[in-house]
C-alpha cells in the first residue's frame, strides 16, 4: 500500500522483494477505503488467501462459475 501512495520506483530492480510480484500491474492498483485493489477486485494478501479459497469453493458454483466469480471479485498474483 505505501507503494500506490507513495509511488513505485522507476527499475523493477529497485522495488522491495515483497512488491515484486505486483510491479506488473502496478498502474492498476490503488486503494479504496482504505483497501488495495486492483480495478474492482480486493488484493488479497498471502496469509488470506487459503480463507478465500475455501470460500469461494463452498458456494458450490462450478469450476468455471467460482473462477468467473473469482477473477472479478478477487486478486493475487499467479
Amino acid at each position: 500500500m505505501k507503494l500506490v501512495l507513495e509511488g513505485w520506483p522507476a527499475d523493477k530492480r529497485e522495488t522491495p522483494v515483497c512488491a515484486l510480484p505486483y510491479f506488473d500491474v502496478r498502474d492498476c492498483l490503488s486503494i479504496v477505503d482504505g483497501i488495495l485493489v486492483k480495478g474492482k477486485a480486493v488484493v488479497i494478501p498471502m496469509a488470506l488467501r487459503p480463507s478465500i479459497k475455501r470460500r469461494l469453493h463452498s458456494a458450490h458454483l462450478g469450476r468455471d462459475s467460482m473462477l468467473r466469480r473469482a477473477r472479478v471479485t478477487v486478486y493475487w498474483p499467479t
